[in-house]
């Protein structure tokens, strides 16, 4: 769009002028205007749907280790909403604003991860023990080693999502960069390849990961969660991927009433900035508050018992909450895991060493204490209550994965 010849090595120059996008397109207001009126407008709704649901997590603090997941996940939409609103508003500033949404993406794609653990094995503590006693449906690695490459192929879209971000604002400052360019001379095409590269492989990894632990998750909802990410992931890149399209074809040229800028960043921004609302409410249903509260009649479904009894532990006006939310101690002790797993190999725990049963009853077995895992044996992030856990089926879930044969 608008784009005029140039060697491979030079970056297409854009058509830009005071004649293009100069002129009313509704009442007294140009395209620019109008951008910045709706975005603003999508974006304070997206920030007051969103911080209502926020703030009934925090103020219903009854399960530290899921709720503080859902607090992140559930700001990528008002997080999503800022950033395209400040590149339909700054224009010359999308460039550089952009890819920190993608980072943010990340640490919400794993705290999603994060949660699914929590939801299948509570206790941080015990996480090795179970997934070396889980049988794969399908041959391959065991179950504890499968875990650990899980692990890392998830937490890998942090790191490369924050260097892909830098490394963008750093090329665009000196002019490497070309955003209206697809040649292999600039760092766009190699960011955006190493960047949904990334992204895909967490994602399926994600998958994968779901399928496997279908029955211990069944009960938790997990898809409309995973669909309030994956749904703001795959519109965002797909408009991406076609308004850059149409830009490197020059299928739009710019106009009296629509300039580059308005047509490459300000219409997605109005898309983006829209979609924000209508996630923002679906996360009332999809990351509801309703189990994790508390009534007369009893605790939620999800919620977590402490010292003799379930209880909120938001502090005022949930400030307590706010404040582990935004502790990254469990992504960062995450990451170290992440390259302990890639450096050794996974040490079996002695008391899972036990044969499994395919079907059938299990025996009677005694309560007994696992092992510390010395992988998890430091973990600094939000913990569930320890207790003495036992191979009865009825508290794990699925008896012909992990049940011992009786002798």
């Amino acid at each position: 769009m608008g784009l005029s010849s140039s060697s491979k090595t030079t970056c297409p120059s854009i058509i830009t002028g005071p004649q293009y996008g100069a002129d009313n397109v509704v009442g007294s207001l140009t395209f620019h205007q109008l951008t910045i009126i709706l975005c603003g407008a999508f974006t304070a709704a997206t920030f007051i749907f969103s911080g209502a649901l926020l703030f009934l997590h925090e103020t219903h603090f009854s399960n530290p280790g899921q709720q503080t997941q859902i607090i992140r996940i559930v700001a990528l939409a008002p997080c999503f909403a800022l950033v395209f609103f400040l590149a339909g508003s700054v224009p010359s500033a999308a460039v550089y604003l952009q890819p920190w949404a993608d980072a943010y993406e990340a640490v919400a794609l794993t705290s999603y991860f994060l949660l699914l653990v929590t939801f299948a094995v509570p206790d941080p503590q015990q996480r090795d023990g179970f997934f070396e006693r889980l049988q794969r449906s399908k041959g391959g690695d065991d179950s504890l080693k499968w875990y650990h490459r899980t692990w890392c192929l998830v937490f890998q879209y942090i790191p490369v999502s924050f260097i892909v971000a830098v490394v963008t604002d750093i090329s665009q400052a000196v002019g490497k960069y070309c955003i209206n360019g697809h040649s292999v001379h600039f760092a766009h095409i190699w960011l955006t390849i190493i960047h949904t590269i990334s992204v895909v492989i967490a994602f399926l990894r994600l998958l994968r990961f779901y399928k496997c632990l279908r029955t211990e998750l069944k009960d938790h909802h997990v898809v409309p969660k995973l669909f309030a990410i994956k749904g703001i992931v795959f519109l965002v890149t797909l408009q991406t991927f076609i308004f850059a399209i149409l830009s490197s074809t020059g299928a739009v040229k710019p106009s009296p009433t629509l300039s580059f800028d308005d047509f490459y960043f300000g219409i997605p921004a109005i898309l983006t900035c829209g979609e924000m609302v209508l996630f923002s409410l679906f996360n009332f249903y999809a990351y509801s508050v309703k189990p994790y509260t508390l009534t007369s009649s009893g605790a939620g479904s999800e919620s977590q018992p402490r010292n003799g009894g379930a209880r909120y532990h938001g502090g005022f006006l949930g400030i307590k909450a706010l404040l582990a939310a935004l502790n990254p101690t469990d992504i960062v002790h995450g990451l170290v895991l992440a390259v302990r797993y890639l450096v050794s190999s996974p040490q079996r725990q002695g008391h899972d060493s036990l044969p499994l049963r395919k079907s059938g009853n299990p025996p009677a077995l005694p309560r007994y204490v696992p092992q510390v895992s010395n992988d998890e044996r430091y973990y600094q992030g939000p913990r569930e209550t320890r207790r003495e856990h036992s191979l009865d089926p009825v508290e794990y879930g699925r008896v012909d994965r992990y049940t011992p044969l009786q002798r």
